[in-house]
This record gives structure tokens, C-alpha cells and sequence, in this order.
């Protein structure tokens, strides 16, 4: 059980590292947007929208990942002193998968309408419409990213309620 759960965690890690990359990346993009776009353009508006998501993603990855760190800590306490249950493990991620997504879900879905909503009044402004591509981007991309992050979820849930202890005394692999 202890090695499931350790390797979860690594795999938190993995994807906060993930987020910080994407972070850097759309960063990267609203600088060269910035500088390759005149002042008053699709691609100026777009620019704001990718600095604020990038450093959105990359400062939530990087507090992530030491949140993972720390929890991760923890558990290697937990797993030396043997007080790992599998129910307590199902129950934490019972509690993830119902409530951690919520507030994320609903600010994605919120720069998706908001975009959606400046777009239908950018005519004749390019740069409101290049905020529009960028709010629509940034919540698709957020969308996108906790979509992956939930269905990872259920699947360590699925494997942890479906974990078997090996007895004591049997056999690690069963003789044919």
C-alpha cells in the first residue's frame, strides 16, 4: 500500500511540475507576443491574457508541488510508523474527488463565458479581441488540465479500493 501511495505522490509532483512548465510556456508566448505586436492588436490583447495565465500556472504548480513535497513527507512518516490504512487513503480521495476540483472548475468555466461574453462585443476592437482568444485559451487549458487531473484521480481511487495485502507466508506470485 505504501508503495501505491508513494508513487501517487510522485505523480503529483509530476504533474505540478507539469503546471509550472505550462506556466513558463504561456509566459514565454505573451512576451514574444508583446514584442512582436503593435500596440493596439489581436495579438497585444492576447498577450495580457497569456501573462496573467502563465503566471497563474506556474506560481499554482510550484505551490503544488510543495504542498506535495510536504504531504509526501508525511506519508513516509506514516508508512514507517505502519499507520497507512487503505479506508483512510479511500476516504481522502473520496473527499479530493468531490470537493478539490469545485473552485477550479467554476473559474474556468467563468474566463470561458467571460470570454465568450467580450468576444461578442470586440467588433472594431482588436485588442478587447485578443483578450477574448486569450480568456477562451486560458479556460480551455484549465478545463483541459484538471479533466487529466480527475481522471488520474479516479484511477489511483480504483486501483487503491481494488488493492490486495499480500497474506503472510503466501506466495508474491502465484505458482502455475
Amino acid at each position: 500500500m505504501s508503495d501505491l501511495i508513494r508513487d501517487y505522490y510522485l505523480g503529483e509532483r509530476a504533474t505540478a511540475l507539469l503546471a509550472m512548465s505550462l506556466g513558463m510556456m504561456l509566459l514565454l508566448s505573451s512576451i514574444v507576443l508583446f514584442r512582436i505586436s503593435r500596440r493596439v492588436t489581436v495579438q497585444r490583447g492576447m498577450a495580457y491574457v497569456l501573462l496573467v495565465a502563465g503566471l497563474f500556472f506556474a506560481l499554482s504548480g510550484g505551490g503544488y508541488g510543495y504542498v506535495v513535497q510536504q504531504r509526501m513527507h508525511a506519508h513516509e512518516i506514516k508508512a514507517r510508523v505502519g499507520s497507512e490504512t487503505r479506508e483512510a487513503e479511500v476516504v481522502r480521495m473520496e473527499s479530493v474527488l468531490k470537493s478539490s476540483y469545485s473552485g477550479a472548475l467554476r473559474m474556468f468555466t467563468t474566463l470561458l463565458c467571460a470570454g465568450l461574453l467580450v468576444a461578442c462585443f470586440s467588433k472594431g476592437f482588436p485588442v478587447r479581441q485578443g483578450v477574448a482568444v486569450g480568456l477562451i485559451v486560458f479556460g480551455l487549458v484549465g478545463h483541459t488540465t484538471e479533466a487529466l487531473s480527475m481522471r488520474k484521480n479516479r484511477d489511483y481511487l480504483k486501483r487503491v479500493r481494488e488493492y490486495q495485502p499480500i497474506e503472510a507466508g503466501a506466495p508474491a506470485v502465484p505458482h502455475l
